[in-house]
């Protein structure tokens, strides 16, 4: 009984991580959205292209939500990133 538990739970662990995994490949893919103004403005407030990258794929509250790469397909999304970096940079959000 135990066995079949911990099999169980690890299963489903292994299918959340290969979820996970199977996201970051598609915003791997999306990272061509990334303009100079918004990686310019990300730098400035993360310091860090990796922690930059953590936030353009996980959803924003200064954007409603959002996850940043999914938002970026269109010009005006790009712009509601790049507002909202500059923003977040600021303290106005």
């Amino acid at each position: 009984m135990k066995s079949t538990l911990a099999q169980n739970q690890r299963c489903r662990l292994e299918a959340g991580i290969t979820a996970h995994i199977k996201q970051l490949q598609y915003f791997k893919k999306q990272l061509h959205l990334v303009d100079d103004k918004i990686f310019s403005a990300g730098k400035d407030l993360f310091e860090s292209a990796p922690i930059l990258a953590l936030w353009l794929c996980e959803p924003a509250p200064s954007l409603g939500g959002k996850v940043p790469l999914k938002i970026m397909c269109t010009a005006k999304g790009r712009a509601a990133v790049a507002t909202a970096l500059v923003r977040i940079t600021h303290g106005c959000l």
